[in-house]
């Protein structure tokens, strides 16, 4: 992966000298987070509910 220093698909440039050109990378962590805190809230529910079982 490390030869790689240009990616074309369909005329477009995607990838250079090692960044992406066509990627949001904040957009992409703002939506990577909101997910990762829904399933730790799922989790958490699932946690809460199986210790009052116990």
């Amino acid at each position: 992966a490390e030869d790689i220093c240009l990616t074309m698909i369909n005329g477009k440039l995607i990838y250079k000298d090692g960044e992406y050109l066509n990627i949001d990378s904040e957009e992409i962590i703002y939506e990577s987070n909101k997910i990762k805190d829904r399933i730790l809230a799922e989790l958490s529910l699932e946690r809460g509910i199986l210790n009052d079982d116990d």
